[in-house]
């Protein structure tokens, strides 16, 4: 007898022992492209005339994990605004496994999140990609999310498993306002002329582009002064009289945001001052202490400067806080008539530096022409403790560094 496959096997998938009847595989099946064949194979004898008979043989085959899941959603950026809510709904991802069964069934997880935390969760099932923690592209501008699709074949060391990264750019939105960082007073000239620039103010936004592109103007107006709303230059519209020898000026710094625009006011002082000598500090140096903790409000140090005559009374205002060669803006204030300089904010060393250089003025009030003087005040905060060792590392709010300050003063005729 002979046997032989008379039809079914068009792709040649099969070969079959003719003296044996033995059926064997001529290469590998693949469940994925045809999961079954219908084999019509014949058996004749060798008499003459020959007789054959035929018989249907199927061959079903059965599914093995023999592929990883594939993403097919495309994603590999997606932007999103610092704004989302919590549980908003940002991406979809999707995958296939042309397996069968648990073979083909996908389940979804963030494995890994740059920066580290817990900002974003993924449906395992469905893919959704949702906002789980607070955004704010101030802190931080983009994540990167490694993400894997695991098969569901058991044992799981039998699954396969695909990885892919999606980068997250985090959008601004005009959610800062403006923050001034210039002096909250000035000393010009009492002989200024007209359309002289004699101040500079400025704040800066967190923000991006027209967010943080910041406009100046003066909100109540003013005859004497005016106020350039790009620069934030201070001009005298005409001469200023003698008396008096102060002015205090409303400064509105406002955003050019499209959806929302934000604002800041804050009053700065105009001190008038003459070529005659001023009030002169009563010492040249100071040394205190201050905590990186300390609660606002806590006193520094006082300076004192008599008045040069009889019938005036000595103020005290700050025209300069500079660290690290940036201007901070009000973080100190120095009382008008005690001299006493405190803290406004929590001082944050590994924010705002070491050093602080603080420029007082002594104004007299009163008088028949105005004078002033102003001292440069330097506020070291050291690294290293007394005994010359650093300082121990510490979580900020779990531990009181205190720094010995010194306070020179170089005396600046105003």
């Amino acid at each position: 007898m002979f046997f032989s496959i008379y039809s079914g096997n068009d792709d040649g998938m099969f070969n079959l022992d003719g003296y044996t009847g033995k059926l064997y595989l001529a290469r590998q099946l693949d469940y994925e492209s045809k999961r079954q064949y219908l084999l019509n194979i014949s058996v004749t004898d060798a008499g003459f005339p020959s007789l054959s008979s035929f018989i249907f043989f199927t061959v079903e085959v059965v599914d093995a994990n023999d592929n990883a899941p594939e993403f097919v959603d495309g994603f590999k950026t997606i932007n999103v605004r610092e704004d989302t809510r919590n549980s908003e709904l940002i991406a979809t991802l999707s995958a296939v496994d042309r397996d069968s069964g648990d073979f083909g069934r996908v389940q979804f997880a963030i494995i890994s999140q740059d920066p580290a935390g817990q900002t974003f969760s993924i449906d395992p099932t469905f893919g959704k990609i949702r906002v789980t923690g607070e955004l704010d592209r101030e802190t931080t501008t983009f994540y990167r999310l490694v993400i894997t699709a695991t098969d569901q074949a058991m044992p799981r060391s039998l699954s396969h498993t695909t990885q892919k990264s999606l980068n997250i750019n985090i959008m601004d939105v005009n959610d800062n306002p403006p923050v001034f960082r210039s002096a909250p007073a000035y000393v010009i000239p009492s002989n200024a002329r007209s359309n002289q620039i004699v101040a500079e103010v400025f704040a800066n936004d967190a923000d991006l582009g027209e967010n943080a592109h910041v406009l100046y103007s003066l909100p109540s107006g003013s005859t004497l002064f005016a106020l350039h709303p790009d620069t934030g230059q201070l001009s005298l519209l005409r001469v200023l009289p003698a008396i008096p020898y102060f002015y205090t000026l409303r400064v509105m710094a406002r955003d050019n945001g499209s959806e929302v625009q934000r604002s800041t006011e804050t009053n700065i002082t105009i001190i008038l001052s003459s070529s005659e000598t001023g009030p002169v500090f009563e010492n040249s140096l100071y040394s205190g202490s201050l905590s990186e903790n300390s609660s606002p409000g806590t006193s520094v140090f006082r300076v004192a400067a008599p008045g040069t005559r009889e019938d005036v009374v000595v103020e005290y205002y700050l025209t300069g806080i500079m660290s690290a060669v940036i201007q901070r803006g009000a973080i100190f204030a120095v009382h008008p008539t005690t001299g006493v300089v405190t803290n406004r904010v929590m001082l944050d060393r590994e924010t705002l530096g070491d050093t602080f250089t603080l420029a007082i003025t002594a104004a007299e009030q009163g008088g028949s022409t105005p004078r002033t003087r102003t001292t440069e005040v330097k506020l070291f905060f050291p690294l290293r403790d007394l005994g010359g060792a650093f300082k121990p590392a510490c979580a900020r709010g779990n531990c009181d560094v205190r720094w010995n300050i010194s306070i020179n003063y170089y005396h600046l005729m105003g």
